[in-house]
């Protein structure tokens, strides 16, 4: 009779931690306060060309990672992290500074701290890293364009109109639907996964 297996706690090698990839990920939360402060002198201009820098990295880090063969656990709990903060400390802004909706403010908080949460479970007791999904990179994409919108505030955002609906406002609406989306995803993935390691548990100690 064989003796239950344990999950296999994920390895995080003091070597993977400090790589390109992470550091430019790292970048991106550097930026942060460079592009609060400008919003809060009114620099939009140059609020926005920082927002899009920090996008830009978001992209960069994942493709180092893949070109230098560095994809590493900590890259993967660092890049949604710093994601979440980013858009979170914008959103905070935006709220208190702009005329950004309350309720995609605490829609967005709350299906965050849910995801959050969710990968904290998932890392700690069923030792797995839930992989970004392409709902999260769509709300991303979205929300992203929306903030954009809101830190330029230009008028022809408003003027732009889908179906009665401002383009400015349609995106924050696909933005926290696709969102929730990827909590669903993420939900029933992780379900999925610790059913099979729950399996094999079983499987193992009926041998």
């Amino acid at each position: 009779m064989r003796k239950k297996s344990h999950p296999k706690s994920i390895d995080l090698n003091k070597d993977e931690i400090i790589t390109i990839p992470n550091v430019v990920t790292l970048v991106r939360l550097i930026i942060l306060p460079f592009i609060l402060v400008a919003l809060v002198k009114e620099n939009n201009v140059t609020a926005f060309l920082l927002f899009a820098i920090a996008g830009f990295t978001d992209v960069l880090d994942g493709f180092l990672a893949r070109k230098l063969n560095q994809i590493s656990e900590m890259g993967k709990i660092l890049d949604p992290v710093i994601d979440k903060i980013f858009f979170l400390m914008i959103a905070v802004f935006l709220l208190y500074y702009s005329n950004f909706p309350l309720w995609a403010f605490l829609a967005i908080i709350v299906i965050e701290f849910l995801i959050l949460i969710g990968g904290y479970i998932a890392i700690i007791k069923y030792h797995f890293i839930p992989v970004s999904n392409y709902y999260g990179k769509i709300a991303a994409f979205f929300l992203s364009l929306t903030f954009f919108m809101y830190i330029l505030d230009l008028e022809l955002f408003k003027s732009i109109v889908f179906l009665g609906i401002s383009l400015k406002y349609l995106t924050l609406i696909l933005g926290v639907l696709f969102l929730l989306f990827a909590l669903i995803s993420y939900y029933i993935t992780a379900t999925k996964k610790i059913e099979m390691k729950v399996n094999q548990d079983i499987k193992e100690k009926e041998a």
